[in-house]
């Protein structure tokens, strides 16, 4: 269900997301890196979910329009809806920019490194 492609850009992903998150942020003071990095990150462990889900349940490759449309509603349940019922939650709409490039990014990396759509 997971190609290998993927496998490789999902430990790097969640590697850097972990070293970001519990070691870096400690002495970065770029705001990128301290706001919007993981998110960076999450965007690309979601897109790599939401390609392996299709797969398992549709037995195909997921369609960039509906993995754009994807990233468009989760980005928005995320920053806007989930702050309503979660504490620490704030909602930023420069997060939702964040996951979709993430994504897009994603979809790049994989198109240049010989992966299909």
């Amino acid at each position: 269900m997971i190609k290998r492609k993927e496998q490789y850009l999902l430990m790097a992903a969640l590697g850097l997301y972990l070293m970001n998150k519990y070691c870096l942020y400690k002495f970065l003071t770029n705001n990128f890196m301290r706001c919007y990095f993981n998110d960076v990150m999450g965007g690309i462990v979601f897109g790599i979910t939401i390609r392996i889900a299709n797969r398992f349940w549709f037995k195909r490759e997921i369609t960039v329009w509906l993995y754009g449309l994807l990233f468009v509603v989760a980005g928005i349940y995320w920053e806007f809806i989930a702050p309503l019922y979660i504490e620490y939650s704030v909602g930023d709409v420069n997060d939702i920019a964040a996951y979709s490039g993430g994504g897009l990014g994603l979809l790049l990396l994989l198109k240049i490194l010989g992966g299909k759509r």
